[in-house]
């Protein structure tokens, strides 16, 4: 069993202060002393009342997982790699997790993961030997060298702080300056790879962000924003061809022939690897739904925006996206209630109220089909990429 380390502020990418401050030491010093109950109902409350606080996520999750309720531990530690997806401790205490759990395949590729982010780290390299002990990665040469070959690590810390720093402050100019200099000295920077593909997204270039993104999902495999990203872009580039050549190949800056088939085959896998991470990541079930109507796949489709609208019942794309494939699949009565889901979220949708008036017109009720279109004539349409239009 690898050992969990239990401490805050440890393994950031931009050595940012502590955002729970003396509290969180407190009680973790307090679960130290044994008083685990105790210390795991204080942070669980943090945890619920500041959701987004990886900090917090990361202490509980390792908390549970020193008391063998690795489940539970998991999904908290995934939480906090989603939200500070650049913090390689994170991505090694989920690692360690995993890997106590019994699932060496996920600890793998969040270790290697923590390689690419922080290569000179010695306990990352510990914990990648001992969880490569079963032969996965025997006789390979040392991880980091497989994406910093040679002398490429000097002044590697102070590179990612100045380009993650700038990409903070949503200066993408600088950014991109910055991030084409690391690459010139360090070509397999995961970080850098990052912070131009967020960049250059901001310019709409898409054939380079998703040349950037490629390099960023194979390094770090437990990316799954990285992973979900790249299926985004890859389906945005097939959808742009299919619509119109000319624009799709001045968007791209390459050829549009190449944003053909394979693109979506490559999405597809991309957004499975997300979901292997993060499998409760309704955005990602959404995407991957809309993906799968593409390629033809309704029952697909249908399971992925059935996941997505449990997940987050919120969601109101997940039950207009539901609807659309339930009537394209015959289910007029699920589709009606998906609908009717959408509207109550959302009574000005205007695309969910033209649907509803289609399913009405199906079942014979044409006066309130009828109805329901002319309410719908003089309301704004949805643009969002979550919606299947």
């Amino acid at each position: 069993m690898l050992h969990l380390r239990l401490a805050i502020g440890e393994g950031t990418m931009t050595d940012k202060p502590a955002a729970s401050g003396e509290s969180l030491r407190r009680i973790i010093a307090e679960f130290g002393a044994g008083n685990h109950q105790s210390a795991i109902e204080q942070v669980s409350r943090m945890h619920t009342e500041t959701p987004g606080n990886a900090e917090t996520a990361n202490a509980l999750g390792l908390m549970l997982a020193q008391i063998d309720r690795f489940d539970d531990a998991i999904i908290v530690l995934r939480r906090a790699v989603a939200t500070e997806f650049l913090n390689p401790g994170y991505y090694a205490d989920l690692a360690t997790a995993y890997f106590n759990s019994g699932d060496g395949g996920r600890a793998l590729d969040c270790i290697v993961t923590s390689l690419a982010l922080d290569p000179t780290n010695p306990g990352f390299h510990k914990a990648a030997a001992f969880i490569s002990v079963d032969g996965a990665r025997s006789g390979k040469e040392a991880l980091e060298t497989e994406i910093y070959p040679g002398n490429q690590l000097g002044n590697f810390n102070v590179d990612g702080r100045t380009i993650t720093a700038l990409l903070d402050e949503r200066n993408y100019y600088q950014v991109i300056a910055e991030g084409r200099k690391i690459l010139i000295r360090r070509p397999g920077d995961v970080r850098a790879h990052y912070c131009l593909a967020v960049a250059l997204q901001s310019h709409n270039h898409v054939g380079p962000v998703i040349d950037h993104l490629r390099v960023v999902a194979k390094s770090m495999p437990a990316f799954a924003g990285a992973c979900k990203g790249l299926g985004d872009f890859l389906h945005q580039a097939w959808r742009l061809k299919a619509i119109r050549n000319e624009f799709a190949e001045a968007v791209m800056d390459q050829p549009s022939p190449n944003a053909g088939p394979s693109y979506l085959t490559e999405a597809g896998d991309n957004y499975r690897t997300a979901l292997f991470h993060q499998p409760d990541d309704a955005i990602t079930r959404l995407y991957y739904g809309n993906l799968l109507c593409d390629l033809g796949d309704m029952s697909g489709s249908s399971e992925q925006y059935h996941l997505a609208a449990r997940l987050e019942p919120g969601r109101i794309a997940a039950h207009y996206n539901l609807a659309r494939a339930m009537l394209r699949a015959g289910e007029l009565t699920q589709a009606s209630d998906q609908v009717d889901a959408a509207i109550a979220l959302q009574p000005g949708f205007r695309e969910a109220l033209g649907l509803k008036a289609i399913l009405l017109a199906h079942r014979g009720d044409r006066l309130g089909a009828g109805m329901t279109h002319l309410s719908a004539i003089d309301l704004e349409p949805k643009f969002s990429t979550e919606v299947y239009f």
